[in-house]
């Protein structure tokens, strides 16, 4: 796996989301915002070189905003994955990447069609001199073909790499100068045409360093964060000091229902810092048919569905501000004097808070109802609702004022009163009322949201166009400690070096395939020589294995069946693949394990150090007794369910894609570093001592809860 994003990384567009979604993510530390001209830019999950999709370009293109990151004033890197769909006409170009200020002060670099030949090509002019020009050998290259170009400047040495071969280049020490335009993929400018037809992936910008200097093999990969550790704590996001520039998914977030998941699944998850348990009652259940983010919402016949949670101090509103908003689709509104139930707390009629849509003779109106101790009620009507659409809705706390709001727009005037909401011993239920599920909502919601503590909106806004996430949440001024062994290429090998019993090893499923290389000792029933291959066939509860010995002078001549010792230094490594279910090795002291598999899995325990990786299953992953150091590089197809380290602990991902995924509790130090592409649900650390997370990808639907 290639190291694709370090500092020098300004620019890395993994093109990956949802099929036609016009939103283009920045995996490098930055983060920056790109934006995309209209559906003519978009991702396409069609066509890919890695990942699950690819940027498709016709006619459009992706910008950044200006940034001295684009001034190349000494070495740098642009590289890219590109497929064309269509190839310049003789006399004109397509662009890669450009900045352009006007026709006579720009960069670009391009593939050029000059008398039917095609050539790529890099120019620098400024006010209509070229400061700096040069053209490729003619390169062969057809539509339908994913091909790797690349442009390195090192020094006063400029060259350009078509599929990892230096096809040309020049000598030019001439200084750039900082051009103020934006950064443009896949065009020459907002409007100056040359527009690229095609799909670009891991499109790439390096400033400060030349990644190849000759010709090279290149990558097999998507670029990712690199296996080291950062060690410092996180410092752009920091709750407890009263940092809430996050307005999205911070400690006040009591609940956030996504509303994720196969379709007709009645789990529903909470993606809050809490992840509390949510039920159903009734028909309630996820429908991929209606959403307004991501690919599902949950559905509500209307007749006794409901969604709760256990009760919690967490819906005890109190004095104190909160905020409560949601998604709403309505299948059928209610009837005249009727109402659709969409959050709250009820005992009975004389307990409860509700916050509801009502019908009053063909005007609706939403209803915030409080019974108790002290009752009040808020009514504002709408204009209009109908079916078939999808609302924002939200009701706003802050000290004595309350506002309620629809599609951002706040509904009449606020609502005075320093009146107190009871603490209810009762579950919270969205869809219908606590306990004759009566008020039932017959819809659709999506992203629900309740926060304690916090106002979000005092007045209009602008509502969400995208699903509640974390924001900008990486790691700044960072620190590098040499924690993680550089990956040796997943699978990695498995090395089991201290009193490891056979027996604790493996159970065994038909069906399953073990292939392994032994570096040294092995435990056979034979003697074991160097360089020679062994196959041991079985059938049923056992499994078939073909141990090659590529290194070593010693002959071992155990069982297989007893125990090693640590005198007997019996170091191994596996490349392993399985299809079906097995349980795999108690480490008592190191351990390292790399797998790739198709069924279910239940990984070691570890009492000492630990490395793994592993793809494309369902997997129990390590539990550390003591300290613990873990590296993840590839996909997961399903649900992986990842360590718990009682004691120090590190951790790296490389990336997540298509799954659930819970992730580490640190119970003593804990460092985590990852770049994921995230398209299921991800429960993030919780960090019970000191703890340090870099997050490279963005995550759209995702919490990250770390504990200080």
């Amino acid at each position: 796996m290639p190291v694709g994003v370090d500092t020098y990384t300004k620019l890395l567009m993994h093109c990956e989301g949802t099929d036609a979604a016009t939103t283009f993510r920045d995996g490098s530390s930055t983060h920056r915002t790109l934006t995309s001209r209209g559906t003519s830019a978009q991702i396409d999950t069609a066509q890919f070189k890695f990942g699950a999709a690819s940027g498709l370009f016709n006619a459009g293109y992706v910008y950044a905003a200006d940034s001295d990151d684009w001034h190349f004033d000494g070495n740098f890197t642009i590289d890219l994955w590109v497929r064309h769909s269509s190839l310049p006409s003789s006399g004109s170009h397509q662009m890669y990447v450009s900045q352009f200020v006007s026709t006579i002060t720009h960069w670009n670099f391009r593939i050029s069609n000059i008398g039917g030949s095609y050539y790529l090509k890099y120019e620098f002019v400024n006010s209509g001199s070229a400061v700096i020009s040069f053209i490729s050998s003619a390169i062969t290259i057809t539509t339908g073909v994913w091909h790797h170009v690349a442009l390195v400047r090192n020094g006063s040495i400029w060259n350009i790499y078509y599929d990892g071969v230096d096809v040309g280049g020049c000598t030019d020490a001439d200084s750039l100068v900082n051009l103020a335009s934006a950064l443009y993929v896949g065009s020459w400018g907002a409007s100056g045409g040359y527009y690229l037809y095609g799909w670009v992936d891991e499109v790439r910008i390096s400033k400060g360093i030349a990644r190849w200097t000759e010709g090279f093999t290149p990558p097999t990969d998507a670029y990712w964060i690199e296996a080291d550790t950062i060690t410092d704590a996180l410092t752009t996001h920091d709750e407890s000091s009263g940092d809430f520039t996050d307005t999205e998914v911070d400690s006040y977030v009591k609940l956030l229902l996504h509303g994720e998941g196969a379709d007709a699944s009645t789990t529903i998850k909470d993606s809050s810092p809490t992840h509390r348990t949510v039920s159903v009652y009734g028909n309630a259940q996820i429908d991929t048919a209606q959403k307004k983010f991501g690919s599902a919402s949950i559905l509500f016949d209307g007749v006794s569905d409901a969604v709760y949670c256990a009760d919690s101090d967490d819906w005890y509103l109190g004095t104190g501000d909160f905020t409560i908003d949601w998604w709403v689709r309505f299948s059928s509104l209610p009837t005249s004097g009727n109402y659709a139930h969409i959050i709250g707390q009820r005992v009975n009629d004389s307990n409860r808070w509700n916050l509801l849509i009502n019908n009053n003779s063909g005007t609706y109106r939403m209803i915030f109802s409080v019974r108790g101790s002290q009752s009040f009620e808020i009514t504002r009507s709408f204009s209009s609702l109908s079916t078939g659409t999808w609302y924002h809705m939200a009701l706003t706390r802050a000290g004595s004022s309350f506002k309620m709001f629809l599609d951002g727009n706040q509904l009449s005037t606020e609502y005075i009163t320093g009146n107190t909401i009871d603490n209810f011993a009762v579950v919270l239920t969205l869809g219908s009322r606590y306990s004759d599920y009566a008020w039932s909502l017959n819809g659709w919601l999506d992203e629900v949201r309740l926060i304690k503590g916090k106002a979000v909106w005092t007045s209009s806004f602008t509502p969400p166009t995208t699903p509640y996430a974390l924001l900008e949440h990486k790691i700044e001024d960072t620190t590098i400690a040499e924690v993680f062994t550089p990956d040796p290429g997943l699978p990695t090998d498995a090395d089991m070096t201290e009193d490891v019993s056979i027996s604790d090893i493996f159970g065994f499923v038909a069906g399953e395939e073990y292939y392994g290389e032994i570096d040294e000792d092995i435990v056979l029933e034979d003697i074991v020589t160097p360089n020679v291959t062994y196959s041991y066939n079985f059938i049923d509860a056992t499994t078939l294995f073909s141990g090659t010995v590529v290194d070593g002078n010693a002959s071992y001549g155990k069982l297989l069946t007893e125990d090693l010792t640590t005198a007997d230094a019996v170091e191994g490594q596996y490349n392993i693949t399985m299809w079906g279910s097995a349980q795999f090795p108690l480490f008592e002291t190191a351990a390292y394990t790399g797998l790739g598999f198709a069924g279910e899995a239940n990984f070691p325990v570890f009492k000492g150090i630990a490395y793994a990786g592993a793809r494309s299953s369902i997997q129990e992953i390590p539990k550390f007794g003591l300290s613990g150091t873990m590296q993840i590089q590839y996909p997961f197809g399903q649900a992986a369910k990842h360590p718990k380290f009682n004691g120090v602990a590190a951790m790296t991902v490389g990336k997540v894609a298509n799954g659930d995924a819970d992730f580490p509790l640190f119970s003593g130090t804990g460092t985590m570093i990852g770049n994921p592409q995230v398209t299921g649900d991800v429960n993030f650390p919780v960090f019970g001592g000191n703890g340090g997370m870099s997050v490279g990808g963005r995550f759209a639907n995702y919490v990250l809860r770390y504990v200080r």
